[in-house]
């Protein structure tokens, strides 16, 4: 099926909570419309639409953009279930950087997903393995830090066994075998954004992320190595 890209209207951003966004991904991933449509309206969050020749809602994909830092974190990314598996998915991709090439320019483009090592495949919210290899289709990176999700809202818990993933970096950022993010000092300002942005993270587990990114160089590893990388996880863990 043919689908077209745009920055959603208004009107898009109900129907593509509610049948794309919130049947994919858990509950805490994802903070109430209210707060949702909220950062739409300040603009420090984007909402992409995918569009059928009928004008119906078939995707979604949400970025926060951290201008502070020249960065953009693709936080969620979904087709509607029921067009899963269609290539949908890939053409979303695309049409996401060649939006943020049309108009942020980011230094970092960053992605958050769910560690397979610590997320189960679930028959609505999808399989992380086959989600991470999905970005490893495009040469995503997984950046060596131990990433979770702060709470994103009022009465939310935070998200934790995550990876945090480098879709782009700016050549100067990035050693020429793609293996180091030298320096990291973007990526440290990006995470400092999002963990202090929607209200008091979890300190220790915030602490040990921004250490991970405040040394000199910070590891990077292909998507297939996502078992040498600890994700960020509760105290009691």
């Amino acid at each position: 099926m043919s689908m077209t890209v745009r920055v959603a209207t208004p009107a898009d951003r109900r129907p593509a909570f509610d049948n794309v966004l919130a049947p994919s991904f858990v509950f805490d991933e994802l903070e109430p419309f209210e707060e949702f449509e909220a950062k739409l309206e300040e603009n420090t969050t984007t909402l992409l639409v995918g569009v059928d020749g009928t004008d119906d809602i078939v995707a979604a994909a949400v970025f926060v953009n951290v201008r502070a830092a020249s960065a953009v974190v693709l936080r969620q990314m979904a087709t509607r279930q029921d067009l899963r598996g269609t290539g949908l998915g890939s053409e979303l991709y695309r049409a996401f950087i060649q939006t943020l090439e049309d108009t942020e320019q980011p230094s970092l483009v960053l992605a958050e997903v769910q560690h397979p090592d610590y997320h189960e495949a679930h028959p609505h919210h999808g399989d992380p393995l086959s989600r991470l290899r999905f970005y490893g289709r495009f040469d995503a990176r997984i950046i060596d830090v131990p990433y979770y999700q702060p709470a994103l809202a009022e009465g939310l818990k935070p998200v934790y066994g995550l990876l945090l993933l480098a879709l782009y970096v700016r050549p100067d950022l990035i050693n020429p075998a793609r293996t180091y993010l030298d320096p990291p000092e973007n990526l440290l300002y990006a995470l400092r954004s999002l963990l202090y942005a929607d209200g008091d993270p979890d300190e220790a587990a915030a602490s040990k992320l921004l250490a991970a990114a405040s040394v000199s160089r910070v590891r990077l590893l292909p998507t297939d190595a996502y078992a040498e990388v600890t994700p960020g996880l509760p105290a009691a863990a």
